[in-house]
């Protein structure tokens, strides 16, 4: 890419790779969600930020991507005040 980026090879292996991190972002996602439900909120935030950060490429161009990023920052909001509260009352 960094030679030749119209090269159609290239393109084949950007688009791979594009794929493969996105699956692999939902994978976390779902991952974050099961630990979410289940309380354990450390994990949970570990996966979410581990979905952001497979989604880092496409800030801006796809909109769901976005709205993954959007609702993966969100539930790292929602566990961060849960853990905040478990510190409080034990």
């Amino acid at each position: 890419l960094s030679l030749w980026n119209r090269h159609p090879l290239a393109g084949y292996y950007r688009g791979l790779a594009v794929h493969e991190s996105e699956v692999e972002a939902q994978k976390n996602y779902e991952i974050g969600i099961k630990y979410f439900n289940s309380l354990q909120y450390s994990r949970a935030i570990y996966h979410f930020k581990q979905a952001i950060d497979y989604l880092a490429h496409s800030r801006g161009e796809d909109s769901a991507a976005k709205k993954l990023i959007q609702t993966c920052e969100r539930y790292i909001g929602y566990s961060q005040r849960k853990l905040k509260a478990m510190e409080l009352v034990p």
